[in-house]
């Protein structure tokens, strides 16, 4: 059975191209193209990954850890669906799909589900789940953002959409279910997230035991300056031209003060 994306144009309109054609608004407005290539470009997966840091820094270690893991199985299973269904994009089937230049169907996966939808509404139903609605309202909100711009720049049907949100929010609730209900899993984080934190320490310790710096000398001895700037000083300050008395000095020989006194008269 063909998708309805596949329908031509002029037999007839499944509710699918309908909504698209009311959806895909791109070239009308310039502003607005700025908006949705700006919205659109938030929904890649490097920068949704971005959340994992404030989130490490902050103590969350079990929070970055889990969203990682959605947005890993997120990715794995909306490549597998793409490739599996093999939906055209709407630019692909449609001659009169509104695209902008540069971003239009050239060397693009699948149509089926949309990768950007999938992620951004990963991100929002996790960050419900976890830190209720105070963070989970503008997350939803972003993630139709960019559901919406998939659309509005021609790349996407609205269905593609929907399957990519419902595929989002279902990765993040089963993840929220395991980290709260499977022993198993809390204790594969924890080892996990262990092993993480000792990577520092381990260079912080193997810095302390071994220091290298611009200047440092290596030597067996335990006695040896361990930095060249403690050897410069102590050459900068050794006594190397010492400064005798005057009673001290060795008095001239009779043929060395004579001497001297013949060559003064004759310079004299």
């Amino acid at each position: 059975m063909l998708p309805l994306a596949a329908v031509p144009s002029g037999v007839g309109f499944g509710p699918d191209e309908v909504l698209f054609r009311i959806l895909n608004l791109a070239g009308v407005d310039p502003i607005a193209d700025a908006a949705m290539l700006l919205i659109t470009a938030l929904g890649v997966e490097y920068i949704l990954g971005l959340l994992v840091l404030p989130l490490w820094v902050t103590g969350r270690r079990e929070a970055a850890f889990d969203f990682v893991l959605v947005l890993g199985i997120v990715i794995l299973f909306t490549l597998a669906l793409k490739y599996g269904v093999g939906r055209p994009r709407p630019c692909e089937v449609l001659p009169d799909a509104h695209t902008l230049v540069g971003h239009g169907c050239e060397s693009r996966d699948p149509s089926f589900p949309s990768g950007h939808a999938s992620r951004t509404f990963a991100l929002a139903g996790f960050v419900f789940l976890r830190f209720r609605w105070r963070a989970g309202v503008p997350a939803l909100a972003f993630a139709t953002l960019v559901g919406y711009s998939r659309i509005y720049l021609g790349l996407h049907w609205p269905t593609d959409v929907l399957g990519g949100a419902f595929l989002g929010v279902a990765v993040a609730l089963l993840v929220e279910v395991m980290s709260r209900r499977v022993v198993r899993y809390q204790r594969v984080r924890a080892r996990i997230i262990g092993a993480v934190r000792a990577v520092p320490r381990f260079f912080r310790r193997h810095h302390a035991l071994y220091p290298r710096s611009p200047f440092a000398f290596v030597s067996n001895s335990s006695t040896a300056f361990p930095r060249a700037g403690d050897r410069f000083c102590v050459i900068a300050t050794k006594n190397i031209f010492p400064v005798t008395s005057r009673i001290d000095r060795t008095p001239p020989s009779d043929s060395t003060a004579t001497w001297l006194g013949a060559w003064t008269f004759i310079v004299a």
